[in-house]
């Protein structure tokens, strides 16, 4: 018999061949070798069907052996052998809708739980509210387009949630701009008055009335004067546009359920009095459960927690509060104050997710040193055993907000599935979410990492992806994230051409 099972060097398990000439040699010590075991004979057949089973026990008892060591075990078993350190795999979440803005009549009453809505794209990702609102008037929005002197030639357009209007001519008149507005989505039913001598003003109304706007952005300005001097374009707000309700609402499902900015605008479940839904922003994903890499390496890190003192200690403690997604711990151990503002002898936690103060005020408490300042643009008092105040400061990650061009090929072969009716939407979501899952201080890299994002999305022959840190980019070129920010990337943001 071979040196199999527990040993110095671990748990050895047998091969099948191994297996089958063990048990014939056995079978030759009991019976003789004259015993036939020459496939197809009887005792040839009941060799393997025997081996084959033996081979099975030995597997689920290695099984078993690899279920206590955590850098082997998987699923179930994983989570039992890292509770004995008192962890466990962080559950899915649901997907987040804050802000979803509501329109009907006044006086209007919904309550939390009554309303559920989908994206017009999405049917089947359905959100319900948590919070009630009773609507109110409302007000309409009211931007005024000033200009530093009478343009005598050129034109202007006018861009509003990553679309852009059509050229708008020195000489355009109210209703010109107007009609120009008005073929941007997202501004249409919007009215306008004036000149270009006073200034034209622009009332939000339909689709984009009862409720506030960014202002709207210039761009593409080749206007001159008469002298030959450009005329600049001053946007600014008149009337600040006032909603007539808004809930917050979590998707019904957990996981990374996804809703594009302006896409919430399905209701499923219809109620007097309300006409239309909104969300003006996207929709904040959930997160699947934590797969077994995941927990691993976040279990390896934790590891630090039951030290303190220690940038490890910090780290490790505030990653362990909920709601946290995301950590990075420096310190400024000099004399002078850093380049980061850090001042001497401080600490910074950078922390990214949807969490509570109070907790992650008290980790940091908890497991910074004695002594050492707290350095950052939020904070939050704690009070500590002796009854004594404490002002613990951290601070949120510099958001980087991306822009992108997706220029996609379908593909006309046959040979795929065809390009989707909501594709745009799909390769929208995709990419959103693949950047919403990089750490801070991670780099945004196109190729291979953002293209493999939209991989899954059928119909796609050829696809060029550009991201810029600013609207219309022109390159693949990897975006450089510091150490102090996050990438972003709003579905807004994101333009996808096909053809």
């Amino acid at each position: 018999m071979g040196n199999w099972g527990l040993t110095s060097t671990g748990f050895t398990i047998p091969r099948q061949s191994d297996i089958i000439s063990e048990i014939q040699a056995s079978l030759i010590a009991l019976f003789g070798p004259q015993i036939n075991l020459v496939a197809p004979s009887v005792f040839s057949q009941l060799v393997g069907i025997f081996a084959e089973r033996e081979a099975l026990l030995w597997e689920l008892a290695l099984g078993v052996y690899n279920s206590q060591y955590p850098d082997y075990a998987s699923g179930s078993m994983l989570d039992n052998v890292a509770s004995i350190t008192g962890i466990t795999r962080l559950p899915a979440t649901y997907s987040v809708q804050t802000g979803l803005r509501l329109f009907g009549t006044v006086g209007t009453v919904i309550n939390p739980g009554q309303l559920q809505v989908s994206p017009a794209s999405v049917p089947t990702s359905i959100f319900q509210n948590t919070t009630g609102a009773t609507l109110i008037a409302g007000t309409n929005e009211q931007q005024q387009l000033l200009f530093s002197s009478v343009p005598a030639a050129g034109a202007f357009q006018v861009e509003f949630g990553n679309q852009t209007s059509t050229p708008i001519p020195y000489n355009a008149s109210a209703n010109t701009v107007q009609t120009a507005l008005n073929t941007m989505s997202y501004v249409g039913g919007c009215t306008v008055t004036g000149n270009f001598t006073s200034g034209f003003t622009v009332t939000f109304g339909g689709v984009s009335g009862l409720q506030p706007q960014n202002l709207l952005t210039i761009t593409n300005n080749t206007l001159f004067n008469g002298s030959a001097v450009a005329v600049t374009v001053t946007v600014t707000e008149l009337v600040l546009g006032v909603c007539q309700g808004t809930v917050n609402c979590q998707a019904l499902v957990t996981g990374p359920v996804t809703a594009p900015a302006y896409s919430m605008t399905n209701i499923l479940t219809p109620i007097s009095g309300l006409s239309s839904v909104l969300n003006v922003i996207d929709a904040v994903a959930g997160q699947a459960v934590e797969s077994d890499a995941a927990f691993k390496a976040r279990r390896i890190a934790s590891l630090s927690i039951t030290a303190s003192a220690t940038v490890s200690a910090i780290y490790s403690k505030v990653s362990q509060v909920v709601g946290v997604t995301g950590c990075l711990v420096f310190e400024n151990v000099t004399d002078s104050t850093d380049g980061f503002g850090r001042p001497p002898h401080s600490i910074q936690v950078l922390v990214s997710g949807t969490y509570a103060a109070a907790d992650v005020a008290n980790a940091i408490w908890n497991s910074k040193p004695a002594g050492v300042a707290t350095y950052g643009t939020s904070s939050y008092v704690i009070t500590d055993s002796q009854g004594i105040a404490h002002t613990i400061y951290y601070s949120a990650p510099t958001i980087v907000d991306l822009y992108c061009i997706v220029n996609i090929t379908r593909d006309t072969t046959g040979e795929v599935a065809a390009w989707p009716t909501n594709g745009v939407q799909l390769v929208q979501a995709a990419l959103s979410e693949w950047i919403s899952t990089l750490a801070i201080g991670r780099d945004v890299v196109v190729l291979p990492e953002m293209m493999a994002a939209i991989n899954s999305i059928p119909g796609i022959y050829a696809a060029v992806i550009l991201v810029g840190t600013s609207p219309n980019p022109n390159s693949s070129n990897p975006i450089v994230i510091t150490s102090v920010q996050q990438a972003r990337l709003l579905t807004s943001n994101i333009t996808v051409n096909v053809t």
